[in-house]
């Protein structure tokens, strides 16, 4: 019988993600965000603003500002790497971001008061 740790079972490093996924979810919640269930999956978890929702006459425009993350497939980004989009972001991109964990905590204030027409937060 191998050593090797059965696929099926999660590892200390599964552990330590799950762990990390469920602080920031509560950091998020904690803050009047909403989990996403219908823009989550398996490995993808969203959070949208509730407070930032607005309706445009446009349809491309994303009307409500967004986080997320993936922990699981060939597109793995968290613990690395969340995504936001700001209220309002259309085809341009100038409001979709890929930045640290720490980059959306530094600058929540500002991803939260952001509303269309306004200046851009800058996420680094």
């Amino acid at each position: 019988m191998s050593s090797a740790e059965p696929e099926d079972e999660p590892s200390e490093v599964d552990d330590e993600l799950v762990a990390a996924a469920t602080r920031f979810d509560e950091w998020l919640t904690g803050r009047g965000w909403t989990f996403d269930t219908e823009f989550s999956a398996e490995g993808l978890a969203s959070w949208f603003y509730g407070p930032s929702a607005t309706e445009f006459d446009e349809e491309n425009l994303e009307p409500v500002t967004r986080i997320w993350f993936t922990i699981v497939g060939a597109d793995d980004d968290f613990p690395d790497r969340v995504g936001a989009v700001l209220v309002g972001a259309g085809a341009d991109d100038r409001a979709v971001y890929s930045v640290s964990p720490d980059a959306i905590f530094d600058h929540i204030d500002a991803i939260e008061a952001y509303r269309p027409g306004g200046r851009l937060p800058v996420l680094n």
